[in-house]
């Protein structure tokens, strides 16, 4: 039998055990803490706004009497850009740092300097250096109160991570207000734009704020009977004349204001000598940020009514698309970028901090590929008019293979998944790659419209209907569907609820290219919801023969 004595060690080292176990998950819930507060940073482009964004989350490390942000300008030297609560005592310290040398110092050692104060025992200074890949991009002076001046080493780091995610939102806003940066992403998408408009049956072409023309696409070839070669970069008075060059005059000067423009009483004359009545449209057209750069005119033959199809679609194309793949691209690589940084810095330290970081990786990357997968497929859609290969697969299997993609997010959100398409083990005629494409596509939709705690259930029948066919469907408990909009949500970029002020995920090419595949398997698909009571997506296909 022991004594209370041989007892007493044992007990000092479970009790030594349990208070590192617990400064370890304190630790670590910090952590946590600051990288949900740190991704707020991303959410906006302005400097002024990341800097208030990087005070609050500094607040929760320690509390601040004032702040002044330094960025290097183009010739190396440190600006000061922003400060708060900023008073004639904390300007006169900031000159004393600059002229000492204790800035450059700081970001040449890159390290988190803590200075005392000469005169004021009661307050102390902090100068935060803010690199990325080495490259300066200023620093952070924080006054402090003196005693917080003992600031623990895991403090430091926290703070040092707090650097790490401010250097990468800044550099993040400096390149989208940098000019020549933000005109070479608009001309990319704009590229990629005007690939998907050569499918458009009526002519399309954008006017920059100086009247010249900077998109022509094939359908105005074919109308004006002059290449795009031949009419982008001229004025447009130099390749419109008459009425038509007067509507694109009054539409480029309502587009500059901010209004739309329509012109329905034009006559165009066609060189074969025919007079076309034409409808013009003009919006104004808008660069990322938010800045108008010009017009987009659409005009169509009005004794055309597929044309006027068509047309209806053209400010959604123009408006969601272009900033649906710049958002929906730009987001999930921030998220992948901002995770490697954290654990290239913090990595090592806690096996769980590695796991949560590199599930976010795996997340991100997965969203990513979604969003390529429906870039391509969409590409090429209207290119791809033969039926695909089918064969005989097994349906439940696919589900679960993307059900798996979106694990950490079913995790995170706390939705009950119910995949009970294994319960029959249908065999159904498919192309598999395209199958799952549905699978992700469907589940991807039915998670980002469900709300925490709610679920997500897929489900699956034998109906007859003149041959054996597999009703297959996917329900969630989202907010559902208006039933006047069940058709308009499988048009091309068509988001519910896409406005200023309230903007859904995805890139709206989601649920169009799902329609596609199924129709193009031999399928059909509708939609059954009304709000507020979730939405159910059906589809059937041909089933098949067992092949296990």
């Amino acid at each position: 039998m022991q004594t209370n004595a041989q007892q007493k060690p044992i007990l000092e080292g479970k009790t030594d055990r349990w208070a590192a176990q617990r400064r370890v998950r304190e630790a670590y819930d910090e952590y946590k803490s600051l990288y949900n507060l740190s991704k707020t940073f991303f959410e906006t482009r302005d400097i002024s706004s990341i800097l208030d964004r990087v005070l609050e989350a500094f607040s929760q490390i320690t509390a601040y009497l004032a702040a002044a942000l330094y960025l290097t300008d183009r010739s190396g030297k440190l600006q000061l850009t922003e400060k708060r609560r900023f008073t004639d005592a904390v300007a006169r310290k900031l000159a004393k740092f600059e002229r000492d040398g204790y800035l450059d110092w700081a970001i040449q050692n890159d390290r988190v300097t803590l200075l005392p104060d000469e005169q004021d025992e009661n307050a102390g200074s902090l100068l935060v250096p803010l690199l990325l890949n080495q490259t300066s991009l200023g620093i952070l002076v924080i006054f402090i109160q003196q005693n917080e001046r003992n600031l623990r080493a895991r403090r430091m780091d926290q703070i040092t991570l707090l650097a790490t995610q401010g250097a990468l939102a800044i550099e993040n806003a400096k390149l989208f207000k940098d000019l020549q940066v933000q005109n070479q992403a608009i001309r990319r998408i704009r590229d990629f734009l005007g690939t998907v408009l050569e499918n458009v049956a009526y002519p399309v072409v954008s006017l920059s704020t100086e009247g010249k023309i900077t998109m022509w696409n094939g359908a105005a070839e074919k109308l004006f009977q002059r290449s795009a070669k031949e009419a982008v970069g001229r004025p447009f008075q130099a390749v419109f004349t008459g009425p038509l060059a007067d509507a694109c005059d009054e539409a480029l000067r309502h587009s500059l204001l901010g209004a739309t423009f329509q012109k329905e009483e034009l006559e165009h004359q066609a060189p074969d000598g025919r007079k076309i009545p034409l409808h013009l449209n003009a919006s104004p057209m808008k660069s990322e940020s938010g800045a108008i750069s010009g017009s987009i005119v659409s005009m169509y033959d009005r004794s055309e009514s597929q044309e006027l199809m068509n047309l209806k679609k053209i400010d959604q194309l123009k408006d969601e698309f272009l900033s649906s793949i710049s958002h929906e691209l730009r987001t999930p690589l921030t998220g992948i970028q901002s995770s490697a940084e954290i654990l290239l810095t913090f990595g090592d330290e806690n096996p769980e901090t590695r796991r949560e970081f590199l599930s976010i990786i795996q997340t991100q990357g997965y969203r990513l590929m979604r969003i390529v997968d429906n870039i391509l497929f969409f590409t090429e859609m209207s290119q791809a008019n033969e039926r695909f290969s089918l064969e005989p697969v097994q349906a439940n299997h696919l589900a679960e293979e993307a059900l798996e993609m979106f694990r950490g997010l079913i995790q995170e959100k706390h939705i009950r998944v119910e995949n009970r398409l294994g319960d029959t083990a249908f065999w159904v005629l498919a192309e598999p790659r395209r199958l799952k494409q549905v699978f992700v596509n469907l589940v991807d939709n039915a998670l980002k419209f469900t709300p925490e705690g709610g679920c997500v259930c897929l489900e699956a029948e034998e109906e007859k209907n003149g041959k054996p066919l597999v009703k297959i469907s996917v329900h969630d408990t989202g907010i559902g569907i208006p039933e006047n909009a069940h058709q308009v949500i499988f048009e091309k970029f068509k988001q519910l609820g896409s406005t200023l002020t309230s903007k859904p995920d995805g890139t709206g090419l989601g649920l169009t290219i799902v329609k596609d595949i199924i129709e193009k398997m031999n399928g059909t698909i509708w939609v059954e919801s009304r709000k507020p009571h979730g939405t159910a997506v059906y589809f059937t296909l041909e089933k098949a023969e067992s092949h296990g």
